[in-house]
């Protein structure tokens, strides 16, 4: 009768070789497959934010009412916008910064056609109030990214030299606070002009947006994907993941076993070849 091999005396032993390699490939692959599958869930996020940020622009009445709260899963969306200017809303945002130099935002309110709301536009950035060109007059149409309205800030006076702009510099787009410059209502929302794309529509053209002697600004947010966005590629991610610890659990567990000592019998002797001679004897 054939006795068990001996349990090797260390993990570092030449059998057990086979048995780390094994280990190290399973768990190299399975965290490679579970990173390429989160990598395809933020890429599945990121197609759809992108998609609605170049998204054909619809009018801002179709998106929101004047009256609406902003709607959340709205954020970056292009939204066309046509009217007629309200230069004397108009007001500048200190805080921005261009090209690593702090300014304004100029932002003027835009009273839309067969309405009695308005929406105000960032029509750009300024670094200074006195050198901002005059607002706007007529009408306008634009293409902007459609924000909600910052939190609520006290007004406050231009810290490099241009106090006496007045209430005109503030602090942020708090539509509540901006009531006050206006003499209509106004969307809880506001408008970052936006660069035209190319496949949008003709209708979509800028016309007296606003934007002359004023720099670019980005918009200050994108859209949001939806929460189910690439959440199948992100399970199987984490699946992925818990086999690759499922495999480090089996290899310890083997590698525990194998190099675990056989219990010694009383003569000092395995026990378990010790039983196995037993056995062998009392057969003769």
């Amino acid at each position: 009768m054939t006795s068990p091999p001996r349990p090797v005396s260390s993990v570092f032993s030449p059998p057990l070789w086979g048995a780390h390699l094994a280990m190290l490939v399973v768990v190299a692959a399975t965290v490679a497959l579970g990173l390429w599958q989160y990598g395809v869930s933020h890429q599945h996020k990121a197609d759809q934010v992108a998609q609605l940020a170049h998204a054909t622009p619809r009018p801002l009445t179709e998106v929101m009412g004047a009256n609406d709260p902003f709607p959340g899963d709205q954020i970056g969306r292009p939204v066309l916008v046509t009217g007629s200017w309200e230069p004397d809303g108009t007001v500048y945002v200190s805080g921005h910064a261009h090209d690593g130099r702090e300014g304004y935002w100029a932002a003027t309110p835009l009273e839309l056609e067969g309405g009695d709301a308005a929406v105000y536009v960032v029509r750009g950035w300024t670094a200074s109030v006195q050198r901002a060109p005059a607002p706007p007059t007529g009408t306008a149409r634009l293409v902007g990214w459609l924000e909600p309205g910052d939190s609520a800030q006290d007004t406050t006076e231009d810290a490099t030299g241009d106090s006496d702009a007045g209430d005109a510099v503030v602090a942020s787009l708090d539509i509540a606070s901006l009531i006050d410059h206006v003499d209509v209502d106004l969307f809880s929302a506001y408008v970052v002009g936006a660069d035209h794309q190319a496949d949008w529509p003709a209708s979509a053209s800028p016309v007296n947006d606003g934007s002359a002697g004023l720099a670019d600004v980005s918009a200050p947010a994108l859209p949001k994907a939806d929460a189910t966005t690439g959440l199948r590629n992100f399970l199987y991610a984490i699946e992925w993941w818990l086999f690759a610890v499922f495999a480090v659990y089996v290899w310890w567990r083997y590698v525990r076993d194998v190099t675990r000592p056989a219990p010694e019998g009383d003569d000092g002797e395995p026990a378990e070849e010790d039983t196995q001679d037993r056995a062998v004897t009392s057969d003769v």
